[in-house]
């Protein structure tokens, strides 16, 4: 005889939805990013010109420091400051980008792992972080992001992290990267994004989400992280419709 089925706690079920809903969110990026690996990993222009450049001219490149590369992608900073002299792990939440690192710029390590849940044994002197904030789709989410690199950083160690411009959040195209915006921009508000591949192709476009300076800020300053300098990135691509405004802000915190 077939066993009566288990009664559904309905209280337990409305708890978890937070949690569900949550899974849900890593399960679409890590999707989401596994189908744009190989076309992301040809190069755009915004990592080309703008992005890598502004971090690799603001972060000590001192051999045998140990730096993480938080959401390392296709691993095109982790093997530069791997070359440097530097110890580098860099992580990421899509297998597929993980495994194009490995290919394409072997020699750091490696791991598949959601950022958040990411603990090493030992604490490094620098994490990178770049355009990660735009992937992450709620307050909580981004809270638990900073307290992760509060958690893997040396006191006095550094994160620096990169965000769009607060000028360009916005519906917007600048020759590399268009951006739409809903009417009603609000704190979490998904937004579309493509970007030129140094090929002239497009990626995109694919989903991101809007936060603030100030709620950036306020979240790192929450886990212990304070702001120490923030740095407008400009653009050197030649095909950029407004090459003298920053698109791009790199935020330097600092682990209390």
């Amino acid at each position: 005889m077939r066993a009566a089925p288990e009664v559904l706690d309905l209280k337990y079920f409305l708890r978890s939805i937070p949690n569900l809903f949550k899974e849900h969110c890593v399960i679409f990026f890590m999707y989401q990013w596994d189908q744009l690996s190989k076309k992301y990993s040809l190069g755009d222009y915004t990592n080309k010109f703008i992005l890598i450049p502004g971090i690799l001219n603001n972060v000590k490149k001192k051999k045998g420091l140990i730096l993480l590369d938080l959401g390392c992608g296709n691993g095109l900073l982790s093997i530069i400051f791997h070359e440097e002299g530097l110890k580098i792990v860099g992580i990421d939440i899509s297998k597929e980008m993980i495994k194009l690192a490995q290919i394409q710029n072997p020699g750091p390590k490696y791991i598949h792992i959601d950022g958040t849940k990411y603990l090493s044994d030992k604490p490094f002197d620098i994490i990178i972080s770049n355009m990660v904030a735009c992937n992450i789709p709620k307050l909580d989410n981004l809270d638990e992001f900073f307290l992760s690199c509060f958690k893997n950083l040396k006191i006095s160690g550094k994160l620096y992290f990169t965000n769009s411009a607060t000028e360009f959040q916005k519906t917007c195209n600048f020759g590399i990267a268009k951006r739409t915006y809903p009417n009603n921009i609000t704190e979490g508000c998904k937004f579309s994004v493509e970007l030129k591949n140094l090929d002239d192709t497009w990626i995109g476009p694919f989903a991101n989400y809007h936060w603030s300076e100030n709620t950036i800020i306020n979240s790192a300053k929450k886990s212990g992280l304070n702001l120490i300098k923030t740095v407008p990135l400009l653009s050197t691509s030649g095909q950029d419709n407004f090459p003298e405004k920053a698109k791009y802000s790199l935020y330097i915190f600092e682990r209390e």
